[in-house]
């Protein structure tokens, strides 16, 4: 059954995508363009970074006596260069946001406030990530057992969790364009 405000939701949702259709543009509501924005920033950050480890690597500027020392290293530098880029880029994506609403004439937009659509495709978004992680430390655990080097660990726990972290956001726009 079927409240009185989820028919005005579904109303105000539906008229929203048919207007922007009508319009002959693509509409992203700010959640979308975040995810979006998160998504490519996420991918740039992480080919970077890893491009710059794999040349000191290669060129022997790191001490790799000690592997997990080595690859924690790695890890710990990576955390606060990717925390530092998602704030870098969540300020930017207002700074930009605001003045396209501006320039549009739609003025000042509550951007951060989130409804119960919102906190369910997150939390929907999210516990695939998590499953694609878990799934990513118990292939590095299989790593261990079978007396694989510690880089083979390290290397697919990173792995997939770059592949959670692509596929939560991808999954966000997907949940935001067709539904939960």
């Amino acid at each position: 059954m079927y409240t009185k405000l989820d028919i005005e939701y579904t109303l105000v949702y539906n008229l929203d995508v048919e207007i922007s259709y009508r319009r002959g543009a693509i509409y992203m509501t700010y959640q979308e363009k975040r995810s979006l924005t998160y998504l490519v920033t996420t991918i740039v950050a992480i080919t970077i970074y890893g491009v710059i480890v794999l040349n000191k690597f290669n060129a022997g500027d790191y001490d790799t006596t000690s592997l997990m020392k080595f690859w924690a290293l790695r890890i710990l530098w990576y955390i606060p260069i990717i925390i530092g880029v998602r704030i870098l880029t969540e300020i930017l994506l207002n700074i930009f946001e605001a003045i396209g609403n501006e320039i549009k004439g739609e003025g000042h937009e509550d951007l951060g406030i989130q409804d119960e659509r919102d906190k369910l495709i997150e939390l929907k978004a999210e516990r695939i990530s998590m499953f694609i992680f878990a799934v990513g430390f118990v292939a590095a655990l299989v790593t261990q057992v079978l007396d694989y080097s510690v880089h083979w660990f390290f290397l697919s726990m990173i792995v997939f969790g770059i592949i959670g972290e692509v596929v939560s956001e991808g999954l966000k726009i997907k949940y935001y364009r067709k539904g939960v």
